[in-house]
Parts: structure tokens; C-alpha cells; sequence
């Protein structure tokens, strides 16, 4: 969180004795949910979600700002669209006045992906709509299914997969050894290829139009400027979906850069610099 970590030591000082707050580790009320959503009240606060509402909790109303999720949710989008650190203070100071002590420490949780709710994604698409699950596979839309699956006694036609939108990837399961590996494929043949240390990436083309998404959905535009046209010409297929690697190459060392420099080499390549590296990618 930016603007919070780099004032640790103010944090510290300010911070009310432990007799005069509430415990921290309370139970938190969900904020407001009159436009529909959702919200499972935890048994615990997250650690740092509780240390922070120790610091607000003389600063702030008592009373509910009245903020709904979809507000959340749009303060939420502005804060992360920002790159200037005091420009994101600014913005969050904006959300903590808008909120009491109890609501903010929810969304500091988001933002700290401290939000463990001790249930699983599937459950929460069951409960939903019996077909959630499948249209999300295909779709990665949460949106998408909110919006046409808000009746459940309405089952829904299972959806193609459609390229130009994100496809949830096939993940590999965590095995103890080889040989338990090797058990769980009951005697099927098996392709085996090198596991590249790189950004997992999905890759839409249609036609001369590309996009990059990433295992979390996301469409990385930096990328199709960088590589976009190189890979337009080099893939035969008119229309397809491959899934790989996004990596560095280093054309000094003749190996793959450390993980992690994909978006700031995209950046640099983008702005002209030549920095001795390029992105590459694996595709299958």
C-alpha cells in the first residue's frame, strides 16, 4: 500500500494504547451492500488491517459514510490507475473520509489481498448459479456473469470459448515426488517440456489484432506494442489462442533475465531505450 508502509514509524507513535480501542481482531461488520453485492462477514480482521484501524479509529466517524461496492469498487480502480505515490495518498485520504473505522479496515484488507473469507471461489459460484462457474471459465468475466445469470432458476447455455476473451488456464497440480506425479497419470503418455521462469500469458490473434492476457485476466496493451506485429507475422493461423511463457532475453549474457522485468523492459522498449534486453515468449 503506498503512502501507508513508508510512514510506519508515524503510524507507530500515533497509535492509542490497546485499552482505549476496540479489540482488533473483532469481528467486521460487511459494509453497505443496497446495490446487490455480496459480503461475508469475517470471524478475524487481518493483522495489518487491524494495526491500521487502531490508528483511525479516534480520526474517523463512527457513523456509516454510506458507501456502497460499486463506490468501493471505483475508488478501488482510481487508486490503483495512479503511479505517483502522493498522488495515491491523496486519493486514499479521499476513501478514508468517505468511510468509519470498520469500513476502512475492509477495504484495506482488499488492498492487501488480506481478504480471506475460508471458503472456496467454486463455493461461491454455486451459491450464486448453478452454471456461474462454467460461463467464468470461459469468459473470466465476473461482470459478464452477474449480469446474465442474476436469476437461478434460468440455466444458461454453456458458452464457446471466444478468442479476444480471457480463458481461465490450466493450472499444475503440487505433487511430493516424480513417482506420485507419474501415478497420478495412470500410465498415459506424457509430453514433457522445460518450465521457463516467466510471466504465464495467454495470447488472443485475430487476424492483425493481438492481445496478451495474463493468469490473473488482465490484457497487457505494453506488450502488443512491443511484440504485437513481430508475433502478427510469424504465426500462420488467422484466428487463435496460444498459452506460454512471457519472458526476458538478454542479448549480452546470451540467457534468460532474473523473473520479474517483463513490464519494465516492455517499458523501456516502448520508449525507445535500448537496454541490451527484449521481450520473448513461449508458446504452445
Amino acid at each position: 500500500m503506498v503512502g501507508v508502509e513508508d510512514r510506519n514509524e508515524d503510524v507507530a507513535e500515533e497509535a492509542p494504547g490497546p485499552s482505549s480501542v476496540p479489540d482488533a481482531a473483532a469481528p467486521v461488520p460487511a459494509p453497505s451492500a443496497e446495490d446487490g453485492g455480496v459480503i461475508f462477514v469475517l470471524e478475524k480482521a487481518s493483522l495489518e488491517a487491524a494495526k491500521v484501524g487502531k490508528v483511525l479509529y479516534h480520526r474517523q466517524k463512527t457513523t456509516s459514510g454510506g458507501l456502497k461496492i460499486k463506490d468501493a469498487n471505483s475508488y478501488l480502480d482510481r487508486l490503483a490507475a495512479v503511479e505517483d505515490s502522493k498522488e495515491k495518498i491523496a486519493k486514499l485520504a479521499k476513501l478514508i473520509n468517505k468511510t468509519n473505522v470498520q469500513e476502512m479496515r475492509w477495504i484495506i484488507m482488499i488492498i492487501l489481498k488480506e481478504l480471506k473469507l475460508g471458503i472456496s471461489e467454486k463455493t461461491v459460484f454455486s451459491v450464486f448459479h448453478p452454471d456461474a462457474e462454467d460461463l467464468f471459465n470461459v469468459t473470466c468475466d465476473l461482470k459478464l456473469v452477474c449480469e446474465r445469470l442474476c436469476d437461478r432458476t434460468q440455466r444458461y447455455k454453456r458458452q464457446d470459448i471466444k478468442v479476444g476473451k480471457a480463458v481461465r488456464p490450466q493450472l499444475a497440480s503440487r505433487v511430493g515426488s516424480v513417482e506420485e506425479a507419474w501415478k497420478k497419470l495412470r500410465g498415459k503418455e506424457v509430453v514433457v517440456e522445460c518450465k521457463f521462469d516467466g510471466d504465464r500469458i495467454q495470447v488472443h490473434k485475430n487476424g492483425n489484432d493481438i492481445h496478451f492476457f495474463s493468469r490473473t485476466f488482465i490484457d497487457h496493451s505494453e506488450y502488443k506494442e512491443v511484440i504485437g506485429d513481430t508475433l502478427c507475422q510469424n504465426i500462420l493461423l488467422e484466428k487463435c489462442i496460444l498459452d506460454g511463457e512471457m519472458l526476458v532475453w538478454d542479448r549480452l549474457t546470451n540467457r534468460f533475465a532474473e523473473f520479474g522485468s517483463n513490464q519494465e523492459i516492455a517499458k523501456a522498449a516502448k520508449d525507445g531505450l535500448d537496454t541490451g534486453q527484449q521481450l520473448c515468449c513461449t508458446l504452445t
